[in-house]
């Protein structure tokens, strides 16, 4: 997970580059055919998104962060795994990375739980809940990107030739025990993060013709144990355009092979255009689909998370032919502590103790609307509360049932009671929206109001009516100056008071 790229020159002068990690998979326009049996073994089927993205996440520390006492909660601090919550938030694909002979000390994260046993455990949980699955090749015995490619150690005094071997016969192997568990990943990728070549010296950028011989080595094994699976090369700094150009070129030009161009991106937000620009060009160029194997930012600024997010699923979508595959978000279930030596772009804030909460930026995966349509997250609370947040003095209070329009958010207690339930709308073009939702209130309350709250702007608010039949509430005037809008309803109650609310929308006017 290379973090804060430089340029390729850098690398390339320098001979490393400071990095802690990176993964990444991808997928290619059309099918093979041939073993695609198991779970797992076809294209992206979207989640709850609004298209067929693989909306993923990187969660190869989770098992040892679990052996560690680390636990979650969901919006309602209900208690369960990360990969139920992940799964309620639209999450579909899990991506798992794995290493040759890593050393692997029980009580300490370092790289994980992640040789072949650990890799193939983890994809056999995330695959009967229903995830597909993306397997990262490192191809050392540690973490591999663009200033690292380190050969392992069992393979550090063979000769080309045999490397070649060595790495086809240990993706074989990989590939045929996952396939014993009835595994078939949609996405490979061989190697990652290998701007400057992978197994140095041998594979090195300045050996290309190595280089893609090594990579086809990984290519053939994959493909010989499922041919439906993608083989996904994997490069990071997407918003270089010019060194992604000339690695791709290089590869192409020395017969390698591959499915889907990968990427990782690490900007942060208010990059949107670039980056989509990007993706459509090296789709294009090389006619391959292209894919970010992984994105984050800083877990401190949800909003600006959940901005570059809301962005990189539309510059993803915005892909022509349906050739963008889908993102993946790096490590979201990782706190910011001592234990990940404060890896601070994960999506977790601390609950309490080592009870962990997913910030609105993994919100993301939920959002079904279009640059002009409905900005809310689930507007008809179909997923429960997923997506939206909740701030109240009784949880107890707000709930979702059955409702006269479909599902309801529902807001009683047999004592009074305050709740705000509410969404941090970002990502928007600047301008005037209206804001809706259908209420019943049964009344009595100290205060019942649909508001919304633009940053950099004014609040604006209006009191929910007193009634028993569906009605509309509008705010028309949301002005929105700085991409941004907090806006929800609040309820100041009494004991027995009740209020419901279904469809709510924010649509440009």
């Amino acid at each position: 997970m290379l973090k804060r790229f430089v340029s390729l020159a850098s690398v390339f002068a320098l001979g490393m580059v400071v990095a802690l990690s990176g993964c990444s998979s991808g997928s290619s326009a059309t099918s093979s055919t041939g073993s695609t049996g198991g779970t797992g073994s076809t294209g992206t089927t979207g989640g709850t998104g609004s298209t067929n993205l693989a909306y993923g996440a990187d969660v190869s520390w989770l098992t040892q962060l679990q052996s560690l006492g680390y636990s979650y909660v969901d919006e309602t601090q209900t208690q369960m795994s990360a990969l139920q919550i992940l799964k309620n938030h639209g999450v579909n694909s899990v991506r798992i990375r794995t290493f040759v002979n890593p050393t692997i000390t029980s009580g300490v994260l370092g790289v994980g739980d992640t040789d072949q046993a650990g890799s193939i455990a983890l994809a056999k949980t995330a695959s009967a809940m229903g995830f597909q699955i993306m397997i990262d090749f490192h191809y050392s015995d540690t973490w591999a990107d663009p200033g690292h490619q380190t050969i392992p150690a069992a393979w550090a005094s063979d000769s080309y030739s045999q490397m070649k071997t060595d790495l086809y016969n240990y993706t074989f192997n990989f590939m045929t025990a996952l396939a014993a568990d009835g595994i078939y990943p949609v996405y490979v990728e061989v190697g990652n993060e290998i701007n400057s070549g992978l197994l140095w010296p041998m594979g090195e950028y300045t050996n290309p013709a190595q280089m893609a011989g090594l990579l086809n080595s990984g290519y053939s094994a994959v493909k010989a144990v499922s041919s439906s699976t993608k083989v996904v090369i994997h490069i990071a700094n997407l918003s270089n355009l010019s060194d992604a150009e000339w690695f791709f070129d290089l590869l192409k030009s020395n017969g390698g092979s591959w499915d889907v161009s990968g990427f990782s991106y690490y900007d942060g937000p208010g990059t949107l255009s670039t980056i989509s620009a990007n993706l459509q060009t090296l789709a294009t160029r090389y006619n391959k689909p292209v894919m970010i194997c992984e994105i984050g930012d800083t877990y401190s600024d949800t909003m600006g998370s959940a901005d570059d997010m809301k962005s990189a699923i539309e510059a993803m979508e915005a892909v022509p032919n349906d050739m963008g595959l889908g993102l993946f978000y790096w490590e979201p279930e990782a706190p910011d502590d001592a234990t990940t030596g404060n890896y601070s772009l994960g999506a977790v804030t601390e609950a309490g103790g080592k009870v962990l909460q997913f910030t609105p930026a993994i919100d993301q995966f939920l959002f079904t609307g279009t640059t002009t349509g409905n900005q809310i997250i689930d507007p008809t609370f179909t997923t429960g509360l997923n997506g939206w947040q909740i701030t109240s003095n009784n949880a107890g209070a707000v709930n979702t049932q059955t409702g006269g329009q479909g599902t309801e958010l529902s807001l009683y207690s047999a004592s009074a009671y305050s709740a705000t339930v509410w969404q941090d709308v970002t990502a928007l073009p600047n301008g005037t929206y209206t804001l809706t939702a259908w209420v019943q209130n049964g009344g009595g309350e100290s205060s019942a109001t649909l508001f919304a709250s633009p940053t950099g702007g004014s609040q604006v608010s209006v009191n929910l009516p007193v009634t028993s039949t569906w009605t509309e509430v509008q705010i028309a005037n949301v002005q929105v100056v700085e991409g941004e809008v907090y806006l929800g309803i609040a309820v100041n109650a009494n004991a027995g008071n009740w209020v419901n609310v279904e469809s709510v929308q924010l649509v440009a006017n």
